[in-house]
């Protein structure tokens, strides 16, 4: 729910509390709540139940349970109030179509999700571990047949960010790229910092294979991103990450040092400073890309061969960017018609775009053109 706006909805329920004491060590309370049907926002709540009683510094729900149109959550057990009581409490969730509850924070998507798990510890210091099962779920442009997700977390009132391991498998998953499967394993440490380190490990409707490896830090000034290992496997071979690469997200900024990929005499690196305010300095060169592996990740997949390098420098600021580039094509194909190549350049700067335009269908035959265009282009 945006912060401009209010949740709508009608709750109905009934309840009665009983009990002595205003101190958590003295507090001896239970409560009966019966929720009748409801509304919040686009989900209906069917019905609803809660029975819990408060003594000697732990909480203790007999039942929780929660039924709407399309989902259902049950909890029962105990948690300690204080820092040295324990307790266990058991829950499960069930959601036949998350497309409601996504309506709520302002989202789209529908799949199901099947959710169980149990809490150990106090309200203090919480460990969980469970596991979820994702069908046909669809979000964020992102669409998968199946998964299995595992956790194993534990977090405290003094640190917010959890500590533990999330491990996931995939199948069938489309987000813009075909794959056959995902597998990831993150863990989530405090030391020396906040961070996630990530192994990733793909294959594609092609059979082809494709690992990350690497960490996320996060601080207060920003986010940074580690990579150690990469690797994308193409019909012409496989890509690897030359060395180390680190990407580093502050504010409105990110900078990329040296991301660079190769696969014997082919090559891709990107290095420099892009971002949605101040100057940009962003670098990138490709030379040697199949066009057939560039089509694997445009969405209709066009038939294409040939090879093409590439050149791209984005300088300027973000309100007034200044850009030059340059593509070369080669022994090219597309759609079954052969080209001996093409060439083109553009350039844009102070509000107009400069394009030179060669296609050399054969030795005899060639299309030339150039030109300007008014464009007035700006990111901030």
């Amino acid at each position: 729910v945006r912060k401009d706006e209010a949740l709508r909805g009608k709750l109905s329920f009934r309840a009665a509390l009983k009990g002595t004491g205003f101190a958590v060590a003295d507090m001896n309370a239970h409560v009966e709540l019966k929720l009748l049907p409801s509304t919040l926002g686009p989900v209906k709540i069917n019905q609803g139940e809660l029975d819990a009683s408060i003594l000697e510094k732990r909480i203790h729900i007999t039942r929780a349970a929660l039924a709407t149109a399309e989902s259902t959550l049950h909890a029962a057990g105990e948690l300690g109030l204080g820092a040295e009581i324990g307790g266990k409490l058991d829950y499960k969730l069930r959601i036949a179509d998350v497309s409601p509850w996504l309506a709520l924070v302002q989202s789209q998507g529908s799949g199901a999700v099947d959710l169980s798990g149990v809490l150990q510890g106090n309200l203090a210091d919480l460990k969980t571990e469970g596991s979820a099962r994702l069908t046909g779920l669809r979000l964020a442009g992102v669409a998968v047949h199946n998964g299995n997700i595992k956790y194993a977390l534990e977090g405290s009132k003094k640190q917010f960010f959890p500590r533990g391991t999330v491990t996931a498998q995939l199948a069938e998953v489309d987000a813009g790229v075909s794959l056959r499967r995902i597998e990831a394993v993150a863990k989530l440490t405090r030391q020396p910092s906040q961070s996630i380190q990530f192994d990733i490990s793909a294959q594609d409707a092609g059979n082809h294979k494709h690992a990350l490896n690497g960490l996320v830090d996060f601080a207060a000034e920003g986010v940074t991103v580690r990579l150690k290992q990469a690797s994308l496997t193409l019909d012409d071979g496989l890509w690897k990450l030359a060395q180390p690469a680190t990407l580093t997200q502050r504010g409105e900024s990110f900078l990329i040092d040296e991301l660079a990929l190769r696969n014997g005499k082919q090559g891709l690196l990107l290095r420099g400073r892009f971002g949605f305010a101040g100057q940009q300095d962003l670098r990138l060169n490709a030379d040697g890309i199949p066009l057939k592996a560039v089509s694997e990740f445009l969405p209709q997949q066009p038939k294409m061969a040939g090879v093409v390098g590439l050149s791209a420098q984005i300088g300027g600021t973000a309100a007034a960017p200044e850009i030059v580039a340059a593509v070369r094509l080669r022994d090219t194909k597309v759609a079954g018609q052969a080209y001996a190549g093409a060439n083109a350049d553009a350039s844009y700067k102070d509000k107009r775009v400069s394009l030179r335009l060669s296609v050399q269908q054969d030795a005899t035959h060639a299309l030339n053109g150039s030109g300007t265009l008014p464009i007035d282009l700006s990111w901030n």
